[in-house]
């Protein structure tokens, strides 16, 4: 009995570790992970292509995130980042890299309104990890108001 219960928790084990390492170390794994963000987001997120490995450098193409407040596009983001430093507290990235980025609010009579005249007040962040980004790239980003032909803020490069 004990023989058969441990053997069934080694498989479990042997399966988990499997498991992580597919989403980790492959590009179906990613591809899988994305997917799933994707459908618990209720259409919120939507990823049109991954390349990659979550584990080493991924690439996602044609990203959109919609909300209320406003709705983010980008034609690639790729990132590249040391995974072993996580065990060190530390989130170390090489390089993040956003093309072709385009960020629509809602008009002003449309927005979410607040109770603080407007403003939004972020919540205090405290993370146990320190952040190191190497080399950030952004090409190409446009923000602008719904209906408004005019951006508001524009970056080419």
């Amino acid at each position: 009995m004990i023989k058969k219960g441990l053997f069934i928790l080694l498989v479990l084990c042997v399966l988990t570790f499997c498991t992580i390492g597919a989403i980790l170390f492959t590009s179906t794994g990613l591809g899988l992970l994305i997917t799933s963000i994707s459908q618990a987001s209720s259409g919120m997120l939507m990823v049109g292509q991954t390349t990659g490995t979550l584990a080493r450098g991924w690439q996602l193409k044609n990203l959109r995130i919609q909300s209320e407040a406003l709705t983010l596009s980008a034609g690639e983001i790729s990132c590249s980042w040391h995974l072993m430093e996580l065990f060190e507290g530390v989130f170390h990235i090489n390089e993040l890299a956003i093309e072709d980025v385009e960020v629509v609010l809602p008009e002003a009579d449309e927005a979410p309104s607040t109770e603080t005249g407007g403003m939004t007040e972020l919540p205090s962040l405290v993370l146990p990890l320190d952040f190191v980004i190497e080399q950030f790239n952004l090409t190409n980003g446009v923000v602008k108001q719904n209906k408004r032909i005019e951006p508001l803020f524009q970056l080419q490069s």
